[in-house]
């Protein structure tokens, strides 16, 4: 398991992942709605005991994943394409499509586009995924695997706020936030 403290990294200041990701689908399932599959997978990602590649692997899907929940969610209409057509790569769709989508939020101007430091950490997952399943590459170090994982976070939150979930911005990282200015 990856443990992040080690690296003097705590992704959401508030205590441990397992209690909030606990109280998100408990909460989920008491309106009726389904458990989100991309914070599952982030989960698994985040517990890391099938290892550092397995890890970031399950991380850029938890991410990919997270990003067809959220486009039908704002456009339903889409659903059939989001899950039966190849996707362009991830941060062509944060950068060129999801901008675009009327978000459920209160103020969609107050996050209208992923931040840059999150969808340039999530290309070089992407890259780093591929090396991994395509040619067996190595797992990339603690501290950028800490990274991506803080990024994938960090854009789950951000796509629950698009889908209404105000309270979603309370769970990006301290870091995201102070690049924000939310707190």
């Amino acid at each position: 398991m990856l443990d992040c403290t080690k690296h003097g990294v705590d992704l959401w200041g508030y205590g441990p992942f397992e209690k909030r990701h606990a109280e998100l689908v408990e909460t989920a399932t008491a309106r009726g709605d389904k458990p989100p599959v991309g914070h599952e997978l982030f989960r698994r990602a985040y517990e890391g005991e099938s290892g550092q590649r397995a890890s970031l692997v399950m991380a850029v899907a938890a991410a990919e994943v997270g990003v067809k929940e959220c486009i039908i969610d704002l456009a339903p209409d889409t659903e059939w394409l989001a899950l039966n057509v190849p996707s362009p790569p991830l941060d062509k769709i944060l950068k060129k499509y999801l901008p675009g989508l009327k978000k459920k939020c209160m103020d969609p101007n107050r996050l209208d586009e992923i931040p840059q430091s999150i969808t340039k950490v999530l290309k070089r997952a992407m890259e780093i995924r591929n090396e991994i399943a395509h040619k067996g590459a190595p797992p990339p170090c603690s501290a950028e695997l800490i990274e991506i994982l803080t990024a994938v976070h960090d854009l789950l939150y951000i796509l629950d706020y698009y889908c209404g979930h105000e309270w979603a911005l309370e769970y990006l990282s301290k870091q995201t936030k102070q690049k924000l200015r939310l707190q």
